[in-house]
């Protein structure tokens, strides 16, 4: 027996005493020991009726996604892609898929900016048209305006396909 189980059942012996004492069994140990046999079964009944709690788990919840509704996009939007993805050495389809090359990438900024500044798209027309959330939108306009601070050749790039 350990320390805590001596202490509980030395604790659970003076609480019986205290049950015997009550019931107006002063003095007599064999009530008591009853008594005490009589707790120790119930205890006993309650443990083995008693279902295990269920093991603790955790639930994957499926990860909220927010609607897209996707526009198809037109002759002049695609003509528009098109030149940006030459001027990129791309492809249109790698511009409105997910590709992850860092070529894709800008061109697909760049196609973002020239959507939303040639043609005054909204951002949330422009990610439609781009299958895009327009939070992506914003993002990538963001960084392309950065870049385009930064390195000049990009901003007479930029502003060539705007023409």
């Amino acid at each position: 027996m350990t320390s805590w189980q001596t202490k509980e059942a030395g604790a659970s012996n003076a609480l019986l005493a205290r049950l015997a004492e009550m019931h107006g069994r002063q003095g007599r140990e064999e009530t008591a020991k009853a008594l005490a046999e009589q707790w120790r079964e119930n205890q006993a009944h309650i443990a083995a009726t008693t279902p295990a709690p269920a093991p603790w788990r955790r639930v994957k919840k499926e990860p909220r996604r927010s609607v897209i509704i996707v526009e198809k996009p037109n002759q002049k939007v695609m003509a528009a892609l098109t030149r940006v993805a030459s001027a990129f050495f791309t492809s249109p389809d790698a511009i409105l898929r997910d590709v992850k090359t860092p070529k894709a990438i800008l061109a697909r900024y760049v196609g973002y900016y020239v959507l939303h500044h040639r043609f005054g798209y909204s951002l949330a027309r422009t990610g439609r048209l781009m299958d895009r959330h327009y939070s992506s939108v914003i993002n990538g306009i963001e960084r392309l305006e950065a870049r385009m601070r930064e390195n000049e050749a990009l901003r007479t790039k930029v502003e060539g396909l705007l023409k």
